[in-house]
């Protein structure tokens, strides 16, 4: 914890500097420890986490702040090229609902509800999934998975292997890989990707492959991949944002 030195001090500091653009440097290593502490081995926070962040900062500060609901957060979605390539994937497979049942009871016989497993394991379900489908392709010859490897005792839940192996499955059929990639590339951004530019490389992948589902809703899209976690930086725009609005 804080002394009550450091405290003013940065109560000081707030005041003095609401007129300026730049959040002083004592402000941002508050912000960057207290997100240390809440992230992953990946380095990486769970949505879940966020709203804890933003207590934690508020309360060191003795600054007013209500446990607010995420819908009320001002919160952009964002995501990695990757995690946007592998919800195209997973929104593919969704397609076929025979699939879905058989993916999830493989799954579901190898990880437990509360069980994490780690990247040999998730490959390992990854390919007994290939092998009821007869997929000859190699789990670690796709880029996308071959990235999640790192780092390095990496572990992941049964909801991020059941997206995995979807993924997996959509990734193994011709053209289905090229095709989410050429889209995803159209809306990279070194911010990340939005739930709006998702809907429209989403729009062009339905359109190439001639699927007519719809994409999700924003509360479903939540819902499916509430496992995607935010980089420390960007959670740490959200601190910003929510909590010294000022600084924008």
């Amino acid at each position: 914890m804080y002394s009550k030195n450091i405290l003013l001090f940065f109560c000081v500091t707030l005041y003095v500097l609401q007129c300026q653009s730049v959040p002083p440097q004592a402000l941002t290593d508050l912000i960057r420890t207290v997100i240390a502490r809440h992230a992953g081995q990946d380095g990486r926070v769970e949505f879940d986490k966020i709203r804890t962040v933003l207590y934690e900062v508020a309360t060191t500060l003795n600054m007013p702040f209500e446990m607010a609901s995420y819908e009320d957060l001002k919160i952009k979605f964002t995501y990695s090229s990757d995690d946007a390539e592998l919800c195209a994937l997973v929104f593919i497979a969704r397609d076929e609902p025979r699939i879905n049942g058989l993916v999830s009871g493989i799954v579901a016989r190898h990880v437990g509800p509360d069980d994490v497993i780690d990247f040999d394991e998730l490959k390992n379900v990854c390919t007994i999934v290939g092998e009821q489908f007869n997929i000859t392709k190699d789990f670690l010859s796709i880029d996308l998975f071959q990235r999640r490897a790192l780092p390095l005792g990496r572990k992941f839940g049964r909801k991020e292997v059941e997206l995995c192996a979807l993924g997996f499955y959509a990734s193994a059929k011709q053209g289905i890989n090229e095709t989410v990639k050429r889209a995803v590339r159209k809306h990279e951004n070194p911010k990340g990707i939005g739930y709006d530019h998702l809907k429209k490389i989403i729009k062009e992948v339905k359109r190439k492959l001639s699927i007519t589902k719809p994409f999700y809703s924003l509360d479903d899209f939540k819902t499916e991949f509430s496992v995607m976690k935010f980089d420390a930086g960007h959670v740490e725009r959200i601190v910003i944002t929510n909590l010294f609005p000022w600084f924008l």
